[in-house]
């Protein structure tokens, strides 16, 4: 692919000053500002919501989506409501067909469906993007024994609630969280086999960071403070118990603060403690603005969000909006930088092609498709009667894991790394292609795509050799005929990409009965460009 220039009535479009795009409060946002702040904020544009952007104004739709509760997302239950176990209906009846056969695994696709429909469809798409990188920063894992159950309540009671709140209450609900204590073990941590599991993890991932300033004996004495905070044995699923008679009772010295006995008053002073820290505002700003500017963030950000930290007492949505409002966040540099993981991927096309994931199929049609077995298998028969019914999504979720990346999977408590190198393997990337390929086809057992309303959208002329660079503008909203966003820089281009690679896809694109226009959509979905954000 040869290399392109910005068209300079593109670099008019922003006011630039020392290489800064500056954005008033006020002014007007182009399509391609909105496009990037879709990009970042949200799982990507669907069609319509550049033009929304546009017409609100950037600061009007912030506002919007840092108040989730106050839009109408009822258009999102029906979806939702089929992917509730157990239930009257077909995917209570395979649930059910599981558990008899000692199979937990449609609990966990549950949840993975249920992240993808919210990601895809949801209108609070702000609040699905910060879920989802609270989950990561707070990372417990499905696969550890004794979390079966635990995970979808952490994530919607413990941080959905919380992301738009102060930063110290989110930390004691994902403290008090059962699924945390059983991941990280302090749920038997017990005097005098004190386990600093929690501890550390708590100072080093949640709070202060590596190098925040604490020492091995303030883990020793934060490990202390916590022992007894456990799980109602009886119902390890729904409760968070404090059991005095596990809890070290003496007193605890942590980062120079003396914390008397106290019983469950104890770890909630170091809740309180950590929350207060400058380690930790700089810690979470730096996350945060890596999240949504650049995998090295400017320091200047960091700087600013980690102030706005510490004078609103860890308010979340205004450090949020601080980053987002901000000129580092709107320079045309940032645009196009960052990767997309395979989970943003795929709801980003799924959102720009308007792909519909229908309520159920055949649980023997999934299980065929997911493991490749011919008719007749003898595995289909393990697979539940006819009548019962599963969602497809978890086809989906599926082809995410085979890209490299295993939603509530995730073995380790730091979470997955948010930066381009970790994404770039060129064998993931070539599942990356096939699964838009086969999605813009139709041949994704449950999912189907309009694909005429889709080549409605292009105009031009399919055949030309740019063809694939005017389906990438409609696919980003920035509107047919107008210029993508700015390409890729070399230094964060995915080594797996090449010239050779692109004329590659083009050839098994013309080798199809496909129309030129699908061809140009099957390219501009796997070029670089639509592979970040």
């Amino acid at each position: 692919m040869t290399k392109r220039i910005v068209p300079v009535f593109l670099v008019l479009a922003l006011t630039v000053i020392g290489g800064r795009s500056v954005l008033p409060a006020a002014a007007p946002a182009t399509p391609l500002q909105a496009a990037h702040l879709l990009n970042r904020s949200a799982f990507g544009p669907r069609p319509g919501d550049v033009e929304a952007v546009v017409k609100s104004g950037i600061p009007a739709y912030l506002d919007s989506q840092l108040h989730p509760e106050q839009i109408d997302d009822s258009a999102i239950n029906g979806r939702m409501a089929a992917l509730e176990f157990p239930a009257s209906g077909t995917s209570g009846a395979a649930l059910q067909n599981a558990r008899r056969q000692n199979d937990p695994r449609p609990i966990l696709e549950q949840i993975q469906a249920q992240k993808l429909m919210r990601a895809i469809y949801s209108k609070r798409q702000l609040q699905e993007v910060m879920v989802d990188f609270w989950f990561n920063h707070f990372n417990v894992s499905w696969a550890k024994e004794g979390m079966t159950n635990l995970v979808k309540k952490y994530e919607n009671e413990s941080i959905r609630p919380q992301v738009f709140g102060k930063f110290k209450e989110l930390l004691l609900a994902t403290a008090k969280s059962p699924a945390m204590l059983v991941y990280l073990d302090n749920a038997w941590s017990a005097t005098p086999d004190v386990n600093e599991n929690y501890a550390r993890e708590l100072m080093e991932l949640h709070t202060m960071g590596v190098d925040g300033g604490y020492t091995q004996k303030d883990v020793v004495e934060v490990a202390r403070c916590f022992t007894g905070w456990t799980i109602d044995k009886s119902n390890p699923e729904n409760s968070f118990v404090f059991d005095s008679k596990m809890h070290d009772n003496g007193d605890k010295v942590v980062l120079g603060h003396t914390i008397h006995a106290g019983g469950i008053a104890e770890g909630e002073a170091v809740i309180d403690i950590l929350a207060h820290q400058p380690a930790t505002a700089r810690f979470i700003a730096t996350k945060l603005a890596r999240r949504f500017v650049a995998d090295d963030p400017p320091a200047s950000l960091v700087n600013r969000a980690a102030k706005v930290f510490t004078d609103t007492d860890g308010d979340l949505r205004e450090v949020v909006r601080t980053i987002l409002m901000s000129e580092e966040f709107s320079n045309t540099a940032a645009f196009g930088q960052k990767v997309k993981s395979p989970f943003e991927m795929v709801v980003s096309t799924m959102r720009a092609i308007e792909a519909d994931i229908q309520p159920a199929v055949e649980q023997r049609q999934v299980v065929a498709t997911m493991r490749a077995l011919p008719p007749g298998s003898t595995e289909l028969t393990k697979a539940g009667g006819a009548g019962v019914r599963v969602s497809p999504a978890v086809i989906i979720t599926q082809a995410i894991e085979q890209m490299g990346q295993y939603l509530y999977r995730f073995p380790d408590p730091n979470g997955l790394p948010d930066r381009a190198s970790y994404w770039m393997g060129g064998w993931e990337l070539m599942h990356r292609l096939d699964f838009e390929e086969g999605l813009l086809r139709n041949e994704i057992l449950g999912t189907t795509v309009d694909v005429q309303r889709l080549i409605s959208r292009f105009k031009g002329d399919p055949l030309a050799p740019d063809a694939w660079m005017n389906a990438l503008s409609v696919l980003q909203g920035t509107g047919s005929g107008s210029p993508p966003l700015p390409e890729v820089g070399s230094k964060s281009a995915p080594t797996a990409w090449s010239a050779e690679r692109i004329l590659a896809l083009a050839a098994t694109a013309a080798s199809t009965k496909d129309s030129a226009e699908l061809r140009a959509f099957v390219l501009a979905l796997g070029s670089p460009e639509f592979q970040h954000k």
